[in-house]
């Protein structure tokens, strides 16, 4: 008896020891889980150049939302990571996203020559659409905005081209208050707007190749705005 006794508790131990061993592998697969989710999340912003930027918030009660779009997400993020306040999430794969768009503030973002809203909000719909993920807000405003930086980073290389002096001037001022743009600064992981005012101070002042710099700091290339550069 004392061998079978202790061959049922040797048993009884092995399956403790398999049970523990699935509870782990459970915590750790929903881990997992929401890693793959955190990984999916599209980064706030176009640009390689503009970086993340805000601290640790904690997110409101989804029931405390209101939601006229099936792009406005419920889900927020666990304390951690780098999010912004006051700015919801939105799932870019829904299909109303373009309609969402048309809700968000674009004031104090004078557009170039040739661009206007609506054609802007349709590139960055577009773009977003194609790699569906979840993205802040204050993330679509600054896809607006780089866009637009780019339309006057162009303007400045063709009014350079041209040697309309005039022209030129309006551009380069334009592009020094990009600096400035509301999402860019909220966005600011840290020296990009001060990049962004070097670049821009250095075309007004008219320093040479600072309107190259302009066009390449912006990474406007990525978004295909193009333009003669000789």
């Amino acid at each position: 008896m004392d061998d079978i006794d202790r061959r049922l508790t040797a048993a009884d131990r092995a399956h403790a020891a398999d049970a523990g061993t699935l509870d782990a592998l459970a915590v750790a697969a929903r881990r997992e889980a929401s890693l793959s989710r955190h990984r999916r999340l599209v980064a706030i912003g176009v640009s390689a150049l503009l970086a993340v930027g805000g601290g640790v918030v904690a997110a409101p009660a989804a029931a405390d939302a209101v939601r006229d779009f099936l792009a406005q997400s419920d889900w927020f993020p666990s304390p951690g990571g780098e999010v912004l306040p006051a700015s919801e999430w939105v799932d870019t794969g829904q299909p109303d996203l373009r309609a969402y768009l048309d809700t968000l503030s674009t004031d104090g973002v004078e557009l170039a020559p040739g661009q206007d809203r609506d054609s802007l909000l349709d590139a960055v719909a577009e773009s977003h659409a194609a790699n569906p993920g979840l993205i802040q807000e204050v993330g679509l405003r600054r896809s607006f905005e780089v866009r637009a930086y780019c339309g006057w980073a162009v303007e400045l290389l063709d009014a350079h081209r041209d040697g309309d002096d005039g022209r030129y001037d309006s551009a380069a001022e334009h592009v020094l208050s990009a600096a400035d743009w509301p999402a860019l600064v909220a966005t600011d992981g840290g020296g990009i707007t001060d990049r962004l005012r070097d670049v821009g101070q250095a075309a007004v002042d008219r320093e040479p190749g600072s309107w190259l710099d302009v066009y390449e700091v912006g990474e406007c290339n990525l978004l295909g705005y193009s333009a003669v550069t000789e």
